[in-house]
């Protein structure tokens, strides 16, 4: 397990997952939504030496795109992805590394402050990531960062979308695994106050009898779940750890349960945030009308699906 990394902290559980070489953030069934043609097609079409700020970059998703519409276009843009976590693009093992060279990645800075001048970009984009900022401020930079007649593209989280149904049921399975009574809470009772304890414990043990129940129940509960869902983890994780808990220092063994918490704490922040940054068509309606309120005019959104439902809100705009 990765150190325990301030799990009450937003940023800090974002960086976490950055850090952790991830390159997407919404799953539905073990795969990531991708909107990939919508993007090429607004990067290929724009003309050379083009800026674009990608807000809230994670590590790239959509600024590497940009970047890869570049080259394979022979063109040369100016390309930016602001994000307020620590991320680390270069980490991820399917990034071109020349793609990346091609991307100004700027880490531990808010949207809304960004670090550009006025009237500087041509673009701005942002894929699930506008929404989880101030929005009203992070609107006002946009409007600052534009020149007059630069596109605003983004895709924002819906309320009733697959990703944030999605999200809604990780993060339930991710508190009940963490609950009173379950999995976590009875894998630290396993732990004996000392190494003596443990070269006594007996294999029938009260705890471990109610552990291996629970995790047989577990076991069946979240068959269903996705095979990257954070409950599968947990199972596997702590099987391996109760088994090899006679033979490990206790002060160890306390530290892997206790830095398995952090884990489900900061994964639980990070999906907790994903639901409450999803915006219904009447939220959408009001962010149109913010918009308009900082020069942003004609902005228009609407909801892209494919075969799995609805992926999230595509909003559009330009600087007057």
């Amino acid at each position: 397990m990765a150190e325990a990394l301030q799990p009450h902290s937003r940023a800090a559980s974002w960086s976490r997952y950055w850090q952790g070489g991830h390159k997407d953030t919404c799953f539905l069934a073990g795969q990531a939504f991708s909107i990939r043609e919508h993007w090429m097609s607004l990067f290929s079409s724009l003309p050379d030496n083009s800026r674009i700020v990608d807000l809230a970059t994670g590590n790239g998703a959509v600024a590497l795109l940009a970047a890869e519409a570049a080259r394979d276009n022979g063109k040369s843009f100016d390309i930016t992805g602001v994000d307020f976590a620590r991320i680390q693009p270069d980490r991820v093992a399917d990034n071109d590394p020349d793609l990346v060279s091609r991307v100004n990645f700027i880490a531990d800075t808010p949207v809304e402050n960004l670090p550009l001048a006025d009237a500087s970009q041509d673009v701005v984009v942002s894929q699930f990531g506008f929404e989880y900022s101030r929005t009203a401020d992070t609107i006002n930079e946009i409007s600052r960062v534009l020149v007059p007649g630069g596109r605003v593209r983004m895709l924002i989280h819906a309320t009733d979308g697959a990703v944030s149904k999605a999200s809604q049921g990780r993060l339930k399975r991710a508190r009940d695994i963490c609950a009173r009574g379950q999995l976590v809470d009875l894998a630290r009772a396993l732990q004996p106050a000392s190494t003596a304890d443990y070269a006594g414990a007996r294999k029938d043990d009260k705890n471990l009898a109610r552990f291996r129940s629970r995790l047989s129940t577990a076991r069946k509960k979240y068959a269903a779940a996705p095979d990257d869902d954070v409950v599968h983890y947990v199972i596997s994780y702590l099987t391996e750890l109760v088994d090899r808990r006679l033979r490990v220092d206790p002060n160890d063994y306390r530290q892997a349960v206790a830095n398995l918490q952090a884990e489900i704490k900061a994964y639980s922040l990070r999906l907790n945030a994903m639901t409450n940054a999803a915006r219904s068509k009447k939220d959408m309606d009001t962010l149109v009308s913010q918009l308009q309120d900082s020069a942003l005019v004609e902005g228009s959104f609407a909801l892209l699906e494919d075969e799995r439902g609805a992926i999230g809100w595509f909003l559009k705009a330009h600087r007057a």
